[in-house]
């Protein structure tokens, strides 16, 4: 079933796309985000510009923006105004304190996280177009932590924890190579992978190729599970490294290009995104 809130990049309507665009040239995105956000378009449209598929050639993994711009063939209209613009910059900053303020004519975190602070319409325009990435309130470790921390007030947040694959803690994994460590074992026949972390939390993804079940334990205090709220039946071939095979509800797994998304959320930002996650209740 396609999701209620699909991108819109066909037609003459590529206001998504420049939107998504807009957000990773002012950092509130990742590139490997733009990504993710690119193959859930392609579940739900065929009419994206055709070089968007190089856009997943390995090299390009840390390519400038321009560099983007060439490989699609158009850089999309816009009608973000200026203070919308500040407003992502807004979000750039909630969602990575350590983000130094950009060139000419970037606002700096102040006036980036004011204009956020007055474009609630942004913040729920982003949420529709990555639904599975949470932008921290104001308060939490995001825009006023910042703040905080460039005035010397507040504690020093915890390191994130370092994730390895399980039995090779000697060889620690960025979120990009834990995503091509997952893709390497699935096309290998390999449909269940265990990564651990030195925070004592674990990440379990069983596949059947097309669809992954997503569990994490330990992470925050809290245990749950990836969803796919609107799917609607039921899949197998979860194939367990004991041998058994299982089926899962859909609405408990999520397609394989979203999965991507969020494994990479998971161990950039030490916490599962805040939209299509189901946390587990004990008792």
């Amino acid at each position: 079933m396609a999701d209620e809130r699909a991108t819109t990049v066909a037609g003459n309507d590529a206001e998504d796309l420049s939107f998504a665009l807009s957000c990773l040239a002012a950092g509130a995105i990742t590139p490997e985000e733009l990504k993710g956000w690119i193959q859930l378009a392609l579940e739900q449209s065929r009419e994206l510009p055709a070089r968007v598929f190089e856009l997943f050639a390995p090299g390009l993994a840390n390519a400038l923006v321009p560099g983007w711009r060439g490989l699609i063939g158009t850089w999309p209209g816009t009608s973000l105004s200026a203070a919308e613009g500040r407003a992502v910059a807004g979000i750039a900053h909630a969602r990575f304190p350590e983000l130094q303020p950009g060139g000419a004519g970037a606002p700096d975190r102040a006036a980036a996280s004011a204009a956020l602070r007055e474009s609630p319409a942004i913040r729920d325009r982003f949420a529709r177009v990555f639904p599975s990435i949470r932008v921290p309130d104001e308060g939490e470790a995001g825009v006023g932590c910042a703040d905080a921390a460039e005035s010397g007030a507040g504690a020093e947040p915890d390191p994130a924890p370092i994730w390895w694959l399980a039995g090779a803690e000697d060889s620690p994994l960025a979120p990009a190579n834990a995503q091509r460590i997952f893709d390497d074992r699935r096309t290998a026949g390999d449909l269940t992978t265990m990564l651990e972390s030195d925070a004592g939390s674990t990440l379990v993804l069983v596949t059947n190729r097309a669809r992954v079940m997503i569990m994490l334990t330990g992470l925050g205090g809290e245990s749950g599970h990836a969803t796919d709220p609107l799917a609607d039946g039921l899949s197998g071939g979860f194939l367990l490294d004991n041998g058994q095979e299982d089926e899962y509800r859909d609405r408990d797994t999520v397609a394989l290009p979203r999965a991507l998304a969020v494994i990479d959320h998971i161990l950039t930002h030490s916490a599962p995104p805040a939209q299509g996650w189901s946390v587990e209740v004990e008792g």
